[in-house]
């Protein structure tokens, strides 16, 4: 879908009076499907979910608190980009995400650092297949599963810093909440995303990141009433989703939570600077 075929669906739906900001808002993202494989079929680099991690030779398996982190997925960046969306991405090496094996971090404390990490590596000729370290859980040895990918048109969450400001009425939000299933393609199924919006579960995740990340606890509701919350709030819009990893039960064995997702966001000087071990992770679910 172009920003043409979504702005007469906005308008048909209701929401003529504000279909230009939102399609000034509207990001391209790279959405991608797994497919279930082996580690023999995905070529070294190749994009992938679970299976064995491809690491450079010499380099240390990611640990937090001495336990070692699973590995979640690798993006190789080459694949991707052909799509506009990627434009703001390296346009070859890999990345890679890991996570707390235990899940016990969710991304609203500071502390919480560490129990995920993401790695940029520009240089595919000196990496190798790693198999998992001794003290990782069965139960996190994700199967290894190929990517498809594809370009995806993609709007803000309706509980979002920017659908706020537009001052919607409460049928214009009624409306701009059902637009996943009615408008957009993004209403049922697994939802993996590289860069766009989120399809978030339990509410917005810029402010999190924004407070979080500077050391404000955000696990009891309070974070508001920190003294820099005001001080802080203009950044929030400066968090770009990274990834969104989606429960990849079937093919994968990867349950978040209570059948949740996994969103690694970026703050836009870092992306532009190529930061990527400075991400910031969220876990929702329903």
């Amino acid at each position: 879908m172009n920003k043409e075929e979504l702005k007469t669906k906005l308008d048909k739906a209701g929401l003529a009076r504000v279909s230009h900001q939102l399609l000034s808002l509207a990001k391209m993202s790279i959405r991608f499907t797994s497919s279930k494989s082996s580690d023999k079929e995905i070529p070294i680099g190749g994009s992938k979910i679970g299976g064995y991690p491809d690491l450079p030779s010499g380099f240390s398996y990611p640990k937090w608190k001495n336990m070692p982190l699973a590995f979640l997925a690798q993006i190789n960046l080459a694949e991707i980009s052909g799509f506009s969306a990627s434009s703001d991405l390296p346009s070859s090496g890999f990345l890679s995400f890991f996570y707390n094996a235990s899940q016990e971090t969710w991304g609203f404390d500071p502390k919480d650092k560490g129990s995920w990490q993401v790695y940029y590596f520009s240089d595919m000729n000196n990496i190798q297949r790693i198999e998992f370290p001794n003290g990782l859980p069965d139960e996190r040895r994700y199967l290894p599963c190929s990517l498809s990918f594809f370009e995806e048109l993609t709007l803000p969450p309706w509980e979002s810093i920017a659908i706020e400001n537009l001052s919607l009425t409460r049928e214009e939000m009624d409306v701009y909440i059902e637009l996943p299933y009615n408008i957009l393609s993004s209403g049922s199924g697994l939802i993996n995303r590289i860069l766009g919006y989120p399809e978030q579960i339990q509410g917005d995740m810029q402010i999190e990141c924004q407070m979080v990340s500077n050391g404000i606890y955000c696990g009891d509701g309070k974070a508001h009433e920190h003294p820099r919350y005001k001080e802080l709030m203009p950044g929030a819009t400066d968090w770009e989703l990274l990834l969104q990893l989606d429960s990849e039960e079937e093919n994968a064995q990867i349950i978040w939570g209570d059948v949740g997702r996994v969103y690694f966001w970026i703050h836009k000087k870092s992306l532009e600077n190529r930061e990527f071990d400075k991400v910031w992770f969220q876990l929702q679910c329903f």
